[in-house]
């Protein structure tokens, strides 16, 4: 039984293998997206998603084999792709979907030759995942979602909330359809039951004018599956890394994440940006580890931060572990880096020799690293004049190809003045490291 399915999964797996990850260019993508959030966020590494993209493949084919339970899911959705698509290499929501998570919508609509179907959906007090699929109906077109907006009532979803999206830009042949997911990371408990969603989606199709249409839909889904259903443990406990100082606050899992509350000392010498392998753990070391495909860490306050993890909801292990070994910081005293734009030379850098070069041209900033140095793709999102006043225009990365690495942040030059400009670090490719495990229960 299954033998289709899983000789469909091999061929995918071996297409996944072939593949040659854009991470910059996915990382900046998804960058955009956390800038709409009304929270600060650090994005995570692409390159970790993309690895476990490929090992998720053999994951869920031993889930088809095992899991009697997953398999009968499995079956009753038409199209492995669309499963694949739809459970990803997440384990909690793989959990959730094997214990019944999953709401269907079943709703579709239809503008200017192109259907949109609201597949199903997922939900929890935190996190919100609709599945789409978006179908051509007319001749080859070039179809991206270029905007989305959530309301219950009169409350705005967008308010608070991270969100991300596929189908940016995608071009579709006749009758081709292509399936994805809307995906809402909520800063404050959500607990609404009737939604709308619109969904605007610019076409453009050959020797024709691109236009826009709106896709609108009504749906609910049932927040008694969900209700009251969050573990919180309270840890409260504190270890030291290289004399920095971390409290582990609270650990609340809810069907979909596990939200872990971490503050950090305010007599510590370094800002601390990222946990470069935290990880839950349980009696015989099975991982459940960073948030791949969605929010992975809210900045509370310059002190505390919520790190999201997988969730092991769904499972009852007798022992409960956090383990982690490297975290990415920078000494307080190397956190920003001072230009003159005059001149073009660096008055202010980072003493550690982490970058092998920093560079001043007329309106950029280059800082080269080697490939070894593990970080986010946003070094910095703000450069600031004198006054406090932002001139930040884009920033972007380039692979050398011979194990070093550019990050670059542009600047207004003509808004810039005499200087100097500021720009403050939000991750950085230096770190500290530890092997740590603190038990949970």
């Amino acid at each position: 039984m299954f033998e289709k399915e899983e000789a469909l999964l091999e061929k995918m797996k071996t297409k996944t293998d072939m593949i040659s990850v854009p991470f910059d260019e996915l990382d900046d993508a998804i960058t955009a997206g956390f800038q709409k959030a009304k929270k600060k966020k650090r994005p995570y590494p692409l390159r970790w998603a993309a690895l476990a993209a490929s090992l998720f493949i053999f994951i869920f084919i031993t889930l088809v084999r095992v899991s009697p339970a997953f398999a009968s899911y499995v079956s009753s959705i038409p199209g492995m792709e669309q499963v694949v698509e739809i459970i990803r290499y997440n384990k909690g929501l793989m959990s959730a979907a094997e214990n019944d998570f999953v709401q269907e919508i079943g709703l579709s609509d239809e503008k200017s030759g192109i259907e949109i179907t609201l597949n199903s959906a997922i939900v929890d007090q935190r996190k919100l995942r609709i599945f789409y699929t978006v179908q051509n109906k007319a001749e080859k077109a070039e179809a991206g979602l270029k905007n989305v907006q959530l309301t219950s009532g009169t409350n705005n979803l967008n308010e608070n909330a991270m969100i991300s999206f596929g189908h940016t830009d995608e071009t579709l042949s006749h009758n081709e359809s292509e399936h994805s997911s809307i995906d809402y990371d909520f800063a404050d408990p959500m607990n609404h039951e009737d939604f709308k969603l619109n969904i605007v989606v610019k076409t453009q199709r050959p020797l024709s004018m691109a236009q826009e249409d709106t896709f609108q839909f009504d749906f609910k889904l049932d927040q008694d599956l969900v209700k009251e259903k969050m573990r919180e443990i309270e840890m409260n406990k504190t270890v030291s890394v290289e004399n920095q100082k971390i409290t582990f606050r609270k650990l609340d899992i809810t069907p979909l994440s596990a939200a872990l509350y971490v503050e950090y000392d305010k007599e510590n010498t370094m800002e601390l940006f990222a946990f470069d392998d935290i990880r839950l753990t349980d009696e015989k070391g099975e991982p459940w580890s960073l948030f791949h495909n969605g929010l992975v860490r809210t900045e509370v306050s310059d002190t505390e931060d919520v790190i999201y993890l997988e969730s092991n909801y769904f499972e009852t292990p007798k022992e409960l572990y956090l383990e982690f070994s490297r975290i990415r910081g920078v000494s307080k005293d190397d956190a920003e880096v001072i230009i003159d734009p005059v001149k073009m030379k660096v008055v202010k850098k980072p003493k550690d020799n982490v970058f092998s070069l920093i560079e001043v041209s007329e309106n950029e900033v280059g800082f080269t690293y080697t490939e070894d140095r593990e970080m986010s793709s946003m070094l910095i999102n703000d450069v600031t004049d004198a006054n406090g006043k932002s001139v930040y225009v884009h920033s972007s990365n380039e692979d050398f190809g011979d194990g070093k690495k550019r990050f670059s942040v542009r600047f207004d030059r003509r808004k810039a003045g005499s200087g100097p400009l500021t720009m403050k670090f939000i991750d950085y490719p230096g770190f500290i490291k530890e092997k740590t495990k603190i038990n949970i229960k």
